[in-house]
């Protein structure tokens, strides 16, 4: 395959022979600087980013987190294995953070 770039000096340089012509698809050479300013202009604010709030857990994450803490306490290991109780198939660090999101919540697994 040709190379675009040589093509076009070719053609600036008036040497291009009529039959490559039809591997040139762009009119002119783009830089990396020019795309990357392009790209700086259509950036979003910082603060236009929506990120999940830490510690945010739904009621069947609750449910589940109780579940698995009734029979494994925090031995996230055996029951990340158990799949009857790990119903929604989270790793074990998932666990981890939904187990501290529920007590950053609640302040105690199970809640009373």
């Amino acid at each position: 395959m040709l190379d675009q770039n040589m093509l076009l000096k070719q053609k600036k340089a008036g040497k291009l022979n009529p039959l490559q012509e039809q591997f040139i698809e762009i009119d002119e050479e783009i830089d990396l600087s020019d795309i990357k300013k392009i790209l700086e202009n259509n950036k979003l604010p910082d603060e236009q980013y929506t990120k999940q709030k830490q510690g945010q857990i739904t009621i069947d994450e609750e449910w589940a987190i109780e579940k698995i803490y009734k029979k494994y306490k925090t031995n996230f290991q055996k029951a990340y294995i158990d799949h009857k109780v790990n119903t929604f198939m989270w790793t074990e660090s998932q666990m981890k953070k939904k187990y501290n999101a529920y007590i950053e919540k609640y302040g105690q697994c199970p809640k009373n």
